[in-house]
This record gives C-alpha cells, structure tokens and sequence, in this order.
C-alpha cells in the first residue's frame, strides 16, 4: 500500500516518452522511480515531487537541445547541398524558380479575385435576398438591359417578389457649384432603389431621398 502511495506521478512518464525512444525513457524512469521512493521515505512527499518534476524537466531540457541542434545542422547541411546545386545547374534552376514564381503569382491573383467577386456589395443588409435580373439574347449571351414593365410585372405576379427597382445610365449631364464645373454621368432609378440597397448616408435620409420628382442624390468620392 505504501509503495502504490510512493509511486512517481504518470504523467512525467509520458512526457518523457514525447521526446526520448522506450530504452532511455525505461532506463531513467526506473532510476527516477526508485530516487523518488528513498526521497519520499527520508524528506516527505512535497521534496519528493519538486526533485521528480526537477529531473523531468531536465531530462526534457536535454532532449529538445539536441533535438534542436542536430535538426538545425540538417537544415544548415540541405542549404548548402541546396545552393552547390543551385550554383552547378543555374539554367534549370532559373527555368524552376520562374515556373515556381510565376504559378504562386497566378495563384494569388486566382485567389484575391475570387475573394474580391464574392464580396461584391456585400455590405447591403439584404445582399443576400438581392438579385440583379438579366436578359437572354438570341444568340445567347446575357445582357442587364430589360424590357421597363418587367419590374412592376414581377412584383405583380411573383410572390417571391417582395420590392423591385429600375435604374439606367442618363445622358451626361454639367453640374456646377460654386464656380466648380462637373462633367458626370448620373444614374435614374425608381424610389424604392434606397429601401433595396443599404448605401450610407453621410447627410440626408435614405427614406426621403426620391420623395420629390427631381431629387438628386450625390456621392462624397
């Protein structure tokens, strides 16, 4: 019964068997235990685990150190097998560095255009309920140009249709302001455009913005 009390702790055991192979950790965990034992007997369980936990922790120290420096001296020893053969066959290693470069590189551009399409005006509240409505050609392709009743249609006859909007490029128009003169191509759109999109208003209310006829909205950039 004493001996089951006097027994190292476990989990220092398998510590050791992390960083050393079966032999060592057999060969010291024996040396250890029997240590512990007489420590335990002579000076009292709380010197008995710190001089345990001590003589892990050194153990541990050693192992990773060599563990270290002999890993250290593989990877110094590849750099330079690497680099001789580098300096030996330089055409086919340029010939592998470009292909390497030139890959990573589509591959990053591959990814921030990905990353860039599928954050496209995700910012607007209901961005995910938004569908922009395009139209098919005779020969195939697709064009956002629609027929104007098709907005109204929609709303009209689809349920799944809660609010809609038209909007267009308009002719270029001269604006001018306090001696400033703007050549800019508005946009028209129906009142409902600001209750689908979710822009920020730097002054002025979003809700009110199309209440006139002729309102005009103005971007700060």
């Amino acid at each position: 019964m004493d001996h089951i009390k006097n027994k190292t702790p476990r989990f220092g055991a398998k510590l050791l068997k992390l960083f050393l192979s079966d032999t060592e950790v057999d060969s010291i965990s024996g040396d250890y235990e029997e240590m512990y034992e007489d420590l335990y007997a002579s000076r009292g369980k709380f010197y008995a685990r710190v001089w345990f936990w001590f003589q892990i922790l050194k153990s541990l120290f050693v192992a990773v150190s060599v563990w270290l420096y002999w890993n250290a001296s593989l990877f110094r020893n590849s750099i330079k097998i690497l680099w001789r053969n580098i300096k030996r066959n330089k055409a086919y290693t340029l010939i592998n560095i470009s292909g390497l470069a030139l890959g990573m590189a589509c591959c990053i551009l591959i990814i921030i255009w990905v990353q860039d399409e599928f954050s496209w005006d995700r910012f607007h509240e209901n961005a995910d309920t938004l569908f922009h409505v395009m139209q098919k050609q005779y020969d195939g392709h697709l064009t956002p140009v629609t027929p104007n009743p098709l907005s109204g249609y929609l709303k009209e006859e689809s349920p799944e249709v809660v609010n809609s909007v038209r909007w267009a490029y308009f002719y270029e128009l001269n604006l001018k302001h306090e001696g400033i003169s703007l050549a800019e191509r508005p946009i028209v759109a129906d009142p409902s455009f600001f209750e689908m999109f979710s822009f920020p208003f730097v002054k002025g209310n979003p809700e009110s913005a199309f209440d006139e006829l002729r309102s005009m909205v103005i971007t700060e950039g």
